[in-house]
């Protein structure tokens, strides 16, 4: 199933679980509108953590890689659940070569292979297993085949991956990240060099009991980035359902393999209160379960490998999808 997916559509380093002095940007893209932006020091990274601790995964980004600094390039690093590094991915400064190594970007070359080239993207996808006797770690880069390594891959004590960290000692721009386990019938196995783009709110949905702070429900959950407190809809009733219709997809044919729903939320008192995610398809209300807010801003995603009547996603399905929430 897919875990984690974000081609920075937002406009908003606030996707990832934490980051550090990277930023979104709309004068590069793989695809859509933006992309995230590393300045290419070690500390600099945008940061997901896998709560569900698979042994095994998929992973694909973009990158567009600028001059290298001082620092060692590392696209990716997986961490374990303890956070002791597991894997890196590095780039070779003189050959430019893409190298996978156990633990840090000084531990044991697993594999190289492939070209990091200046100011061009690529799109690199990546199988990892980690076991320290049965491991596996196979790179594609642009669908060619770059490294294929079978082995020891276990860097730490467990046998697992905890987090994901983007961005390390490599300037340059990220896109269209996503991240697959071997879990469920769908989005098991390798993603494809794909990208992600905007399914943007472009009017009223079936549902609009929440008060806008200025005009239309929707006028006010469309700025990308968003601006918070400037535009908003809020509800304090329990039962207020918001949603929103969606302009076409800038796609007009290919396969769809996941969706991925996006709130930014927040109290605008101090106490408690929840919501739940809304998709309205096919004419039929689907919720989900109670999201806590607080008092400071935060994104809610969640991630759909199908329809939520169980049917395989279609650009038609997504253009028609009505998006929004409930107060619970």
């Amino acid at each position: 199933m897919r875990i984690f997916m974000t081609g920075f559509e937002a406009g908003h380093t606030g996707i990832w679980d934490a980051s550090s002095y990277v930023t979104v940007v709309d004068t590069q893209a793989r695809t859509g509108t933006y992309s995230m932006y590393s300045g290419g020091n070690d500390d600099h990274h945008g940061q997901h953590n896998l709560s569900s601790g698979p042994t095994e995964i998929y992973i694909r980004w973009g990158m567009r890689p600028g001059v290298f600094t001082l620092y060692t390039a590392e696209p990716v690093r997986l961490y374990d659940s303890a956070g002791a590094a597991q894997l890196t991915v590095t780039i070779n400064k003189t050959t430019r070569a893409l190298e996978v190594r156990r633990g840090n970007s000084s531990g044991t070359l697993l594999g190289s292979g492939g070209l990091a080239s200046q100011d061009i993207w690529t799109c690199i996808e990546m199988r990892v297993l980690v076991d320290n006797s049965s491991g596996i770690v196979q790179v594609r880069q642009d669908g060619a085949a770059i490294i294929d390594y079978s082995g020891d891959t276990q860097a730490t004590a467990n046998a697992d991956l905890g987090r994901i960290d983007v961005g390390r000692g490599m300037r340059g721009y990220y896109d269209d990240i996503a991240i697959n386990d071997t879990s469920g019938s769908r989005n098991n196995s390798w993603i494809g060099r794909g990208g992600i783009v905007l399914g943007e709110v472009a009017g009223a949905g079936t549902h609009t009991d929440f008060t806008p702070s200025a005009g239309a429900n929707y006028e006010c959950v469309d700025e990308i980035p968003p601006n918070d407190d400037t535009d908003y809809v809020e509800s304090d009733t329990v039962g207020h359902q918001d949603t929103y219709a969606l302009q076409a997809l800038p796609v007009a044919a290919g396969e769809i393999s996941a969706v991925q729903w996006i709130a930014r939320a927040k109290l605008d008192a101090a106490g408690s209160g929840n919501f739940q995610r809304l998709l309205r398809h096919d004419g039929v209300d689907y919720n989900g379960g109670d999201l806590a807010v607080d008092v400071s801003y935060q994104y809610f995603t969640e991630i759909f490998d199908e329809a939520p009547d169980g049917s395989e996603w279609s650009i038609a399905k997504v253009n028609a999808l009505e998006i929004g929430m409930e107060v619970s």
